[in-house]
């Protein structure tokens, strides 16, 4: 019962204000308008002088308390612990020297090579043309 007497009384509000709108003059609405503007811009110096006023201290605890609930933080800390750290493969034991080492890059980039040659000069030597 409460609550629907709240929503009349509101219901009620705006429709007066609705009315008082349509019905004000273009010199009227230019000073609502100007005050309204007026009312942000002070709001807006009133929030802007209060963050100015934060420590250092205060600030990083602001930003660490938004990105806490970030969702691509909570995602970025769910892959770092829950899965175990995977090691790169080490092979300094026996280097492979890709320039000395025939058919190396021929193997490792057959769509490149699909004949398995890599030396061009060796086709010429074979056909004869050099």
């Amino acid at each position: 019962m409460l609550i629907d007497m709240e929503e009349a009384h509101l219901a009620h509000d705006r429709e007066r204000r609705r009315r008082k709108i349509d019905e004000e003059t273009n010199e009227e609405r230019e000073e609502r308008l100007a005050l309204e503007g007026e009312a942000r811009r002070a709001l807006a110096r009133k929030k802007y002088s209060l963050i100015a006023k934060e420590t250092p201290n205060q600030i990083a605890a602001r930003l660490s308390q938004r990105s806490q609930n970030d969702p691509k933080t909570i995602w970025i800390q769910v892959a770092q612990h829950n899965h175990e750290r995977i090691d790169w493969l080490h092979n300094e034991v026996s280097p492979v020297d890709e320039f000395h080492t025939p058919g190396y890059i021929a193997r490792a980039f057959p769509t490149f090579y699909p004949w398995r040659v890599t030396d061009l000069n060796e086709r010429n030597k074979t056909d004869g043309i050099l």
